[in-house]
């Protein structure tokens, strides 16, 4: 095991001990006298800080580990200890100021600040929240006031006001005056019959129907809507332009899209150098901008120019992020942009999907503003298959891209390198990110598998990552970055496990291998 955290200095630190290693050089020739203090006061110059970290939802003890930061274990800033099985812990620090953090996989992180004095003793308890999925939307109005203009970008923007629904109910299907063999183009005929149909209602389509739409089929402000595609599937036959998505979802929420079909107009879709097109690369599959609940259960989308499924915020007046989306059970192939990205949303879920033929990154959490980001994001049981780039990427403006659970997912071909790349703008930090029980490869060049900077709270457990044979690469990278725990993975094929720079702290690894039978 290579633990870290006790030796390692902040960036602050190490400047004072550098300033206090040249006063030291200058009075060399001088006689310095040291004051000790009786032993009865070095005896309560100590502090207890005493506790017991429990699971929310039951009330049950876990074990977690404990990370302190600021007065430290006596003659240490920073300090990684554990509770015991019951999540009790009791620990002997210096007085002062200390921050606080119990982590453990499969749980949001907490973090609190405590003062401690001399003599005394201090409790502070910790009750975690479990990373459960996010609730499954249903078709189910909610009420809201009347909506309110201006745009007023916020980290964590409340949802668009709209009216609340008048009417509800029912199943109904399209009428059979629309054509549904994709002789012609069907979108505004479509959009026509979709704004009769209320809210809480059930959008029936034939079974193996074909719709030509070549614009957007754009759908504002409807609540409880479901599509029941019975597969059915929307082709796109003209090429469009930057402006089309082919289902586009601004406001509302409630919404359900089952079993249909997404084919888009891109003949080069995948992973091909021209399957990209600057001019298209928005026309996505399915577009969610402030969308207030939203489930994409057994969808399919091929060939489009833009992402599968793009998730972000609606900003005609007050900016507002979606929330609680779900896409599921659902097949995607070849497109010309990312895979799934999560730009400007909170409480998604993307669970037991294929995903393949990537042109750009497979997963995307890239906020284009300050305002934008990802937050409580679970990605787990995918398959995934050939990606040109990276397989998760996080880059862009901003620092809200936080609580990220990434688990149990399966890599059957190799995307580029770094695997996993998160990188916060300078001024502060993303994060935390869990990654643990994923199968993945890695291709692409010698860079760092996973390449994290300025990111706090990452856990690194329990995953099979096969690098190529004969690269001599690094598997960990870290700049600028805290609280890392790189734990129990197989590294088959690595060179080294865990690279820091100056600036990260509190890092460690242990139980990892990089020969694998």
């Amino acid at each position: 095991m290579r633990f870290y955290s006790h030796v390692v200095l902040s960036p602050e630190r190490r400047i004072v001990a550098r300033l206090l290693a040249s006063a030291l050089a200058l009075a060399s020739a001088q006689v310095l006298v040291w004051m000790l203090p009786p032993r009865s006061a070095l005896a309560t110059a100590t502090a207890d800080l005493t506790g017991r970290v429990t699971d929310q939802t039951t009330g049950a003890g876990l074990a977690a580990l404990i990370t302190v930061v600021g007065g430290g274990r006596v003659g240490s800033s920073r300090w990684v200890g554990q509770t015991d099985s019951a999540g009790r812990f009791t620990l002997t620090l210096a007085p002062g100021t200390v921050t606080v953090t119990p982590s453990r996989s499969g749980y949001y992180a907490q973090e609190r600040t405590v003062a401690l004095s001399a003599g005394t003793r201090a409790v502070v308890n910790f009750a975690l929240s479990p990373m459960h999925a996010a609730p499954t939307p249903t078709p189910t109005p909610r009420p809201v006031p009347t909506p309110t203009a201006g745009p007023s970008p916020a980290p964590s923007p409340a949802p668009t006001p709209v009216p609340a629904p008048t009417a509800s109910g029912g199943a109904y299907r399209v009428p059979s005056s629309i054509a549904a063999n994709c002789s012609v183009d069907v979108t505004g005929d479509l959009l026509a019959w979709i704004a009769t149909v209320p809210n809480n209602a059930t959008l029936v389509f034939p079974a193996g129907g074909c719709y030509r739409i070549d614009a957007s089929l754009r759908i504002q402000d409807r609540w409880g809507l479901t599509f029941e595609g019975n597969g059915t599937t929307f082709r796109a036959v003209a090429e469009g332009d930057q402006a089309r998505r082919h289902f586009w979802f601004w406001g509302g929420g409630n919404l359900v899209l089952r079993n249909l079909i997404v084919r888009g107009a891109n003949p080069n879709a995948g992973t091909a150098e021209e399957a990209y097109r600057a001019d298209r690369e928005f026309q996505h599959a399915f577009a969610l901008q402030g969308v207030q609940g939203a489930l994409l259960d057994q969808v399919q989308a091929y060939d489009v120019y833009g992402d599968f499924v793009y998730i972000g915020p609606d900003y005609r007046g007050t900016f507002t992020w979606s929330r609680q989306v779900t896409v599921q059970k659902s097949r995607f192939e070849r497109n010309g942009r990312q895979g799934i990205a999560i730009v400007a949303a909170e409480d998604v879920v993307i669970a037991d999907n294929f995903i393949g033929g990537v042109r750009r990154a497979t997963f995307n959490m890239e906020p284009t503003g300050t305002g934008w980001g990802a937050r409580r994001v679970r990605i787990v049981r995918n398959t995934t298959g050939r990606g040109r780039l990276l397989w998760l990427s996080s880059s862009g403006r901003g620092y809200n891209v936080n609580e990220i659970y990434i688990a149990e997912n399966t890599m059957t071909a190799a995307t580029g390198t770094p695997v996993v790349f998160l990188v916060a703008p300078e001024g502060g930090m993303r994060g935390p990110i869990t990654i643990e029980n994923n199968t993945l490869i890695v291709g692409g060049s010698p860079a760092p598998a996973f390449r994290f900077t300025r990111v706090t709270g990452i856990l690194i457990r329990n995953n099979r990552v096969t690098l190529p044979a004969r690269r001599e690469m690094t598997v960990v990278a870290l700049t600028g970055s805290a609280r890392t725990q790189v734990l129990d993975n197989a590294f088959c094929g690595g060179a080294r496990v865990l690279a820091v720079d100056e600036l990260s702290w509190d890092y460690y690894e242990a139980n990892n291998v990089t020969v694998c039978p």
